[in-house]
């Protein structure tokens, strides 16, 4: 949904709902068996070692989402040479049906949440515990994306600047259904900060430009030193237009050649899936477009 108060402002907002199909491995992901020391309520016992199945499950269902997003743009009047615009926009995405495994322990003590999963002969004695994946997560996310443009013309060319930060100020997770939610936001791989600017030139066939990007720190996963470092990297380009429909590109990713921060919840040592870190170093690229 689009409106349109006045000239220089827009009001939008969204509404979205998606899945995820469980993975194959989820799904059909080989049985193992192990004997775990357990203590088993029902029977009273002090602990002792139960059969317990692991692997894939053939039963999930997808997991689920729901999204709302609601922000504006402003056109703000400028010089005739100038432009300049904000946009400001709140997300919130809710996640549920989560693929997840609880662990055998936390089945026994919540027998009745699980009596599918929990096989028993008729004089009660434990046979196993089916500890496969299960639908059972549910996360919760608000974050607020903060995005600022300007340009300007002038003798020496088209100059142009650009800002865009996100902020993940919640990030509630529930991993079993008698749990509380807790916020997870800036914990290990959920930086609250992420964002980067640029700086750009063109004039005529010739354009260059400049970008910093910025990843907040975040907590360690096991906290032998508290936090993983915050992460800032220098890219630039440029561009030239060989004719109308070609152009050649030069580059430079992470021109200081930043290392990664240190993580310790991976074994490489940095973490790259969801923070970003890379341990490429400086990266030169360079690449030719042709447009039919």
């Amino acid at each position: 949904v689009k409106y349109s108060p006045d000239e220089h402002v827009l009001l939008r907002a969204t509404y979205q709902t998606a899945f995820r199909a469980p993975s194959l491995q989820q799904l059909y992901m080989g049985e193992s068996i192990s004997h775990p020391f357990l203590r088993d309520p029902a029977r009273g016992d002090d602990g002792m070692q139960y059969k317990t199945k692991a692997g894939g499950n053939m039963d999930l269902e997808p997991e689920s989402a729901d999204s709302i997003s609601v922000g504006t743009v402003f056109d703000i009047p400028m010089p005739e040479n100038m432009s300049l615009s904000v946009s400001v926009n709140w997300s919130q995405i809710e996640l549920e049906d989560q693929i997840t495994s609880v662990g055998a322990q936390y089945m026994l003590s919540n027998e009745e949440l699980f009596k599918n999963n929990i096989n028993r002969d008729d004089q009660g004695n434990l046979e196993y515990i089916n500890n496969s994946y299960l639908n059972l997560a549910e996360v919760q996310t608000e974050a607020v994306d903060l995005q600022i443009n300007y340009s300007i013309d002038t003798s020496i060319g088209h100059l142009g600047a650009d800002l865009a930060a996100a902020y993940l100020y919640q990030y509630d997770y529930k991993a079993r259904p008698s749990d509380s939610f807790v916020d997870l936001s800036g914990s290990y791989n959920r930086p609250e900060w992420r964002g980067h600017m640029g700086l750009w030139w063109t004039y005529d066939k010739y354009s260059a430009g400049a970008t910093v990007n910025y990843v907040d720190s975040f907590d360690q996963l096991y906290g032998v030193i508290p936090e993983v470092d915050s992460h800032t990297t220098l890219d630039l380009q440029a561009t030239y237009d060989l004719t109308d429909n070609s152009r050649i590109t030069v580059g430079a990713l992470n021109v200081t050649d930043e290392d990664p921060p240190w993580s310790d919840g991976e074994p490489e040592g940095y973490s790259y899936g969801t923070a970003g870190h890379s341990p490429w170093g400086t990266v030169l690229y360079a690449r030719a477009t042709v447009r039919f």
